[in-house]
């Protein structure tokens, strides 16, 4: 994709008097005649023209913009955007953006879409495909208008035009406009001397108030260092880190944000001094984090032995003595850099810092805090509390459903309702989707739950709903992180429900492929005794798929779709040595006739394999979404198990949701199958703790906290609203005061499953979720006796 710039400005050769303005009316003496403040974006050039056009007649002023893809073959998509600077006046409220536009022999669409955020950092939105607008080939001018939410925590405020389509395209007169005034396009700040934007705040590294940032919690380093009074370089106090062995881990010095710095330099400058002359030098350690290096922060934080930069200080002197010290770090505008962390590695000896100074071009540079999380309004909660359905209680005792309704009329005639969690081992949510599970079952016709989990187990549970053979106890325990007295609950109800049922009954089966070899064990059991069906080549089958999972290959069969290695090739040989082994005598064979779910479900235990040796066989940027495309394709399979009827998928949030920004999803992959017939439902709670995997070895499920929501949260207006356990519609509310928060990217808990601190990061709850549910309070799941 070629961007294309309409701003060639360069902040270093504007003095005070030549500050300049948007000029969104598109005047051509607007800013000296300098080129105009505005981006677009031009994926064919040669078919795409845009320019200031002062010819034609405007909508307003003399000038506007053309957009002129009349020479393009196919429909050209392009956009054109520009960003306001946040004042205090406009943060919490709810702004409008208007557009005039043109058309002359035009066939396509145009729409508005804005946001409000920080630098790589979108914090609200409204940017649905809803406002789109079918425009007549040939018209006058006529407006588009979308409504915005502004972060309480907006730095800056984003309007874009989109339009896909052929012909020509004017657009003219964007404003911006709050409580029905005008924003007035005043002369924009940083357009004079070097102005940095709002950060992240630093650690004090003069050392006089504080020490390094602290991270806390299970996977913090042990504090090494001790602010020092007597020796000094700067002020009264200084850094000193004792001696270490070879083997120890660094002192982690904290965070240099680095949003605002993009085709920067940055400086780090200071002094250091050794205890003896015989010190080896200390050395800084660096790294570069990406927003994604975020979905793990803080606790991988701890784990970059490997991936740091390591920059050796000056060495020692005698006598002692302070040394200065510069590392500079050119921040690259061609990777979404958000942070730096630094650390230092003291070597034998103790060694002391002090002084260290920021620089950005050589300018100092000291962040202030950015603006904080507002307080959930009287609105906002008022409105919650009308909206938000409580439900009786989260267990699934089979007592009044009317609490329901409101869930049932959500549900509709939707062919799939995906079930998210935060953790599988939390007791309420384990309950509350038990409970919901019952409750589609009985008055929405569900008769199939696929879990995120593998075939060959789940195919064990299957038998014993429709038989009642088997020791539902030890079943379970097939799947560990589902060995859970709510589990083993939820599978008994689904047996007694079978024996009851006079109709279809109820199929539990697995979508996931990351264990298929495993699951070809279920495909060893019903396989007939006889050589005719090469068990032999079965067990080789499950040596190599291994083999291939430790090869770490990294094929890109995008790029290169016939790109093979042997391993590959052997497990492809494989696959269909044993398709035939298990086909031909099944069709020839007088001794043998599979029933017809084994003639269903051996061949779809071949094709997660297959499944498997491809997900493994491609680079860590491709395999997420080859499998989650995968997860999709076996829910057909599972749906055709259960004549095509309405499922529940339980799964995570992060599984379940309709739009990831980084990566793809199952929810992404399902909503654009079914429409609006799939419904993702995600459940979240406030507090309490859960049943977690320790972090290290030998595994074991131990009690885990996880820390109450905090302001900033979608989970802390439930809490502000004092609700019980409840649901959420979150798709249908419009744009108003009240609802303002569900179109902001706030905090929302992520899923955990291992016995980390469980982090917060940003979503944008209306484009993930249909709905939500909410419980104040979590506690462990119970484990099966």
């Amino acid at each position: 994709m070629r961007f294309l710039s309409i701003l060639a400005l360069m902040l270093g050769s504007l003095t005070a008097h030549g500050q300049v303005i948007l000029n969104l009316d598109f005047e051509p003496e607007a800013n000296g005649h300098r080129p105009l403040l505005l981006w677009a974006r031009r994926q064919h050039p040669d078919d795409l023209l845009i320019r200031l056009d002062t010819t034609s007649r405007a909508q307003h002023g003399r000038g506007s913009l053309l957009i002129d893809a009349s020479r393009a073959e196919e429909p050209e998509g392009t956009y054109v955007s520009a960003s306001f600077p946040v004042t205090d006046s406009l943060r919490g409220q709810i702004v409008t953006f208007t557009v005039w536009i043109r058309t002359e022999e035009f066939v396509g669409q145009a729409w508005l879409s804005g946001y409000s955020g920080r630098i790589n950092e979108t914090l609200s939105n409204n940017n649905t495909r809803n406002d789109a607008a079918s425009v007549a080939p040939t018209a006058d001018w006529q407006q588009l208008r979308v409504q915005v939410p502004v972060s309480r925590e907006a730095e800056s405020l984003s309007v874009s035009l989109h339009v896909n389509g052929r012909g020509r395209l004017w657009t003219d007169n964007f404003q911006l406009q709050q409580h029905g005034r005008l924003y007035v396009d005043a002369p924009l700040p940083g357009t004079e001397p070097l102005l940095l934007p709002p950060g992240t705040p630093l650690p004090d590294w003069d050392f006089e108030r504080r020490g390094p940032a602290e991270v806390r919690g299970p996977q913090a380093w042990p504090r090494r260092w001790q602010p020092d009074s007597t020796v000094v370089q700067h002020g009264r106090r200084s850094l000193r880190v004792p001696a270490t062995g070879p083997e120890a881990m660094p002192v982690y010095l904290g965070v240099v944000p680095l949003d605002s710095l993009q085709d920067k330099t940055l400086t780090i400058r200071g002094y250091v001094r050794y205890e003896t002359a015989a010190n080896a030098p200390a050395q800084l350690q660096y790294r570069l984090i990406s927003n994604s290096d975020r979905h793990t922060f803080p606790y991988d934080r701890f784990k970059w032995k490997n991936t740091l930069i390591t920059v050796p200080l000056p060495a020692s002197t005698s006598p002692a003595s302070w040394q200065r010290f510069e590392l500079k770090i050119p921040i690259s505008d061609k990777y979404n850099h958000s942070e730096l962390a630094l650390l230092l590695q003291p070597g034998a000896g103790a060694v002391w810092l002090d002084h260290v100074e920021l620089l950005v071009n050589g300018h100092g540079f000291t962040p202030v805090a950015p603006p904080t999380p507002g307080l959930p309004t009287a609105a906002e909660l008022a409105w919650l509390r009308k909206a938000a359905a409580p439900l009786r209680t989260t267990a699934p005792d089979g007592g009044d459903q009317k609490d329901l309704a409101a869930f049932g009329q959500l549900v509709g005639t939707s062919k799939i309702i995906g079930l998210g969690e935060v953790t599988l081992g939390s007791h309420e949510q384990m309950q509350l989707k038990h409970r919901l599970f019952r409750y589609l079952v009985e008055q929405k016709g569900v008769r199939l739950l696929a879990l995120e989990a593998d075939l060959g187990p789940c195919l064990a549970l299957n038998d014993y709903l429709q038989t009642g053979q088997g020791d539902p106890k030890a079943l379970v325990a097939e799947l560990p992180t589902w060995d859970t007295a709510e589990m083993l609950a939820l599978v008994q109800w689904m047996r007694s429900y079978n024996q009851r049922a006079t109709g279809a009954k109820l199929q539990l089966l697995g979508l996931d492929i990351r264990e298929a070899p495993e699951s070809l064990r279920y495909l060893r059991q019903h396989l007939p005794a006889g050589s005719s069906y090469r068990a032999d080549k079965l067990s080789e089958l499950q040596r190599r798929l291994r083999e291939l999972e430790a090869a770490d290959l990294r094929l890109n069969l995008l790029k290169k779709p016939d790109d093979t290695s042997p391993l590959l090739t052997d497990v492809r040989r494989l696959l269909a040595e044993l398709r035939a082994a298990y086909d031909v005598p099944a069709k020839l064979s007088s001794q043998y006739h599979p029933l017809p779910n084994e003639a269903a479900v051996l061949p779809q235990l071949l094709r997660a394999a297959e499944q498997y040796s491809l997900y493994h066989a491609l680079p860590g940027g491709l395999s997420p979404s080859y499998r989650y495309a995968c997860l999709a394709e076996n829910l057909q399979w599972a749906r055709a198990q259960a004549s095509g009827g309405k499922a529940v998928v339980w799964s995570h949030n992060e599984t379940l949701s309709t739009y990831n920004r980084d990566d793809e999803t199952l929810g992404m992959q399902l909503r654009r199958q079914y429409g609006p017939d799939y419904l993702a439902v995600g459940l979240v709670f406030h507090e309490g703790s859960f049943r977690a995997l320790r972090s290290d070895d030998p595994p074991a499920f131990i009690t885990a906290t996880a820390a109450p929501s905090a302001v900033g949260s979608y989970e802390h207006y439930f809490r502000a609203a004092a609700l019980p356990t409840a649901l959420l519609d979150v798709r249908t509310p419009d744009l108003m005061p009240g609802t303002q928060w569900l179109f902001e990217n706030l905090l929302l808990r992520e899923g955990a499953l291992k016995a980390y601190a469980q982090p917060f990061s940003r979503h944008s709850l209306r484009r993930e979720f249909d709905a939500l549910l909410y419980v104040p309070k979590s506690t462990p799941a119970q484990a099966v006796r």
